[in-house]
């Protein structure tokens, strides 16, 4: 809400205001942050900062995942989404022969994972990363790394298309299917999954949906 606040404030002093678009981006964001927490809330005492946590009803949520082989400079992205009740609905997995750095990479996967998501037509999503940095760097805006700003940048554009869009920093062990994605693109240079998942995944899968199994 500061976004907007701010804005409007710039405006009246006169000062160069920010993209009132990105303003209410920002803004919404934040309001998704809100809406996770409360419903956490209203389940009581939970474990959501180590295991996965379903998305509210209607919500889809993209797990992303990336690896880095600094020695040989290259890469592997995983991508995984699902439904509020833990249906698995498609995954995605890429190797990347060359890359500059984990950041690039990591960006590399949350954007892999948003085209999947477009594809299949889905419009209200939650991003989840266990990159701390990324999700600092999309959320400043202002300071974005060159290195990464015309991934961004796509991403940006990419996420005009959403009715409602939260990017979310988590645990390793919460993002652990997307995890388990990007080790299998190590055999393939790009794989893809649709309603049913790979094998490898099932167990994963499931002990999410029931962590205290």
């Amino acid at each position: 809400m500061w976004s907007l606040w701010n804005t409007r404030n710039d405006y009246h002093h006169r000062k160069k205001p920010i993209n009132p678009a990105l303003a209410i981006d920002w803004a919404m964001d934040a309001c998704y942050h809100l809406l996770i927490v409360q419903q956490n809330t209203r389940r009581g005492p939970t474990t959501r900062a180590d295991n996965w946590q379903p998305p509210p009803a209607g919500v889809v949520k993209l797990n992303c995942d990336s690896g880095f082989l600094a020695a040989e400079m290259k890469g592997s992205t995983g991508a995984v989404l699902r439904t509020s009740d833990g249906s698995f609905l498609a995954a995605s997995a890429r190797w990347l022969y060359s890359t500059s750095s984990a950041l690039v990479i990591e960006a590399e996967a949350c954007r892999d994972g948003l085209r999947l998501a477009l594809n299949m037509e889905i419009r209200d999503m939650i991003m989840e990363t266990d990159s701390l940095q990324l999700v600092s760097l999309w959320n400043s805006r202002r300071q974005q790394l060159l290195e990464i700003a015309v991934i961004l940048q796509d991403r940006e554009e990419m996420v005009q298309s959403l009715t409602s869009f939260c990017f979310a920093h988590v645990k390793r062990s919460a993002n652990n299917v997307a995890h388990l994605c990007k080790q299998a693109s190590q055999s393939r240079p790009s794989l893809l999954w649709q309603d049913h998942p790979p094998s490898f995944l099932l167990s994963s899968l499931q002990s999410d949906c029931n962590p205290h199994v």
